[in-house]
């Protein structure tokens, strides 16, 4: 069944408990909470989320700064518990499809409209086989360093383009924001989705591509509740005193 509203969190930067207070004390009726990045965890992530309503859905996607440091990644990746990362995939949340793009593009890998250095993981791990001779080191994850990790790779973008989705969330902006990546814009029209819903530029604004999908840039520390018939309904910022 569709139609309960959803609540999308802007980047919290260390925040996220007071935010999760404020949600389960202000919206606790929301169907969907979906976290859109640069969470920069002190703590693990299934432990946070506890104190929202079981009935409440949580969904994120990793923002660059959620592989600055090793508990930052563990924190959130390592412990998702019952949240849904949505990254290079989609899911359907109170009916609604959404699919997710998290981390951010890099130079080292792929900075468009340039071509891409590496298109694959795979790639990237061929070049890094001679250091792994000794060992990989601690402070890796998944065979690689973080920060590539926190890459967006071409085989992410190719993966998306094959799926359905009604919702798009990224941490990435499309082209609607002026340090923003028309690539996005062609995810979105390819996968059929209205909306794109991004974070990262720390910027509450509403915007229109020109194909008509809308764009809803949620700000620094920021909760926008909304729902596919009405819009936006409420927000609030926890910068600006609102929570």
């Amino acid at each position: 069944m569709r139609n309960r509203d959803f609540l999308f969190v802007g980047d919290p930067h260390g925040r996220l408990p007071e935010i999760l207070a404020y949600i389960a004390r202000e919206h606790a009726d929301a169907g969907v909470v979906v976290l859109l990045g640069d969470l920069d965890l002190a703590g693990p992530f299934d432990t946070a989320i506890q104190t929202l309503p079981d009935s409440m859905e949580v969904a994120y996607i990793p923002g660059n700064h959620d592989y600055d440091q090793t508990r930052f990644y563990d924190h959130l990746l390592g412990s998702p518990g019952r949240a849904i990362n949505l990254d290079g995939r989609t899911h359907t949340l109170q009916g609604v499809r959404v699919g997710g793009l998290g981390g951010h593009f890099r130079k080292k890998v792929w900075m468009p409209p340039a071509p891409a250095k590496f298109n694959s993981r795979i790639e990237y791990e061929r070049v890094l086989a001679s250091q792994k001779k000794s060992g990989i080191p601690q402070d890796w994850r998944q065979g690689m360093p973080r920060h590539a990790l926190a890459a967006i790779w071409p085989e992410d973008i190719e993966q998306l383009k094959t799926l359905g989705a009604d919702l798009l969330i990224t941490h990435e902006a499309p082209s609607t924001h002026r340090h923003g990546f028309p690539v996005l814009d062609e995810i979105a029209r390819t996968m059929g989705a209205t909306m794109i819903v991004h974070g990262h530029h720390h910027e509450r604004y509403d915007s229109r591509l020109e194909c008509g999908t809308q764009v809803l840039g949620v700000g620094e520390a920021g909760v926008v509740r909304w729902n596919e018939k009405d819009g936006v309904l409420d927000e609030a910022s926890l910068l600006k005193g609102h929570i």
